[in-house]
């Protein structure tokens, strides 16, 4: 999915009519955002060990944060995609392993996204396309990262490295 995504911002940065770039090229930045989260914290969490039961539909984190608008807007967007630890496995994972495992998340859905400017700038779409990227993945590393520090995967790996338990459910 994530390669299928690059190389789709790629052609459409290189390739595709002006009035439909920007468009394209935001959903693929959309498309790297929000679905490269769950596969980061699979992959890095099975480097150290860490086994996963399934994936699953949820709501986001940030929907039970108690954030007056942002919780009401998060409640009412579609799910996103889980995956469940199998809480077993950590017996025999360092806390460590187990807190880069709830970074990879977070960070994945910050860099990820950053490709696309990187490809718009590098096949010469225009400053101001290029510009709104740059603004929106900005944004988008602003946001996430704080939210994630107070109420998400990086909270929880944080938690962990401080009070030595898994975070797995708060």
């Amino acid at each position: 999915m994530t390669g299928a995504t690059i190389s789709a911002s790629y052609v459409a940065a290189g390739y595709t009519s002006p009035p439909l770039r920007l468009p394209i090229l935001m959903l693929c930045w959309f498309l790297l955002f929000y679905f490269t989260h769950s596969p980061a914290h699979y992959f890095a969490g099975r480097l150290f060990g860490i086994r996963f039961e399934y994936y699953f539909l949820g709501t986001s984190r940030i929907s039970r944060a108690g954030i007056p608008l942002l919780s009401r807007i998060a409640k009412k967007l579609p799910y996103v995609v889980g995956v469940r630890i199998d809480r077993s496995s950590l017996n025999s994972v360092s806390r460590k392993g187990v807190a880069i495992m709830y970074l990879s998340g977070p960070l994945a859905s910050v860099f990820a996204p950053s490709l696309v400017p990187l490809i718009s700038q590098a096949v010469g779409v225009s400053t101001v396309e290029s510009t709104i990227l740059v603004f929106l993945t900005l944004g988008n590393a602003t946001v996430s990262l704080y939210l994630s520090k107070k109420h998400g995967c990086i909270a929880k790996a944080v938690k962990l490295l401080k009070m030595g338990q898994p975070a797995l459910n708060g």
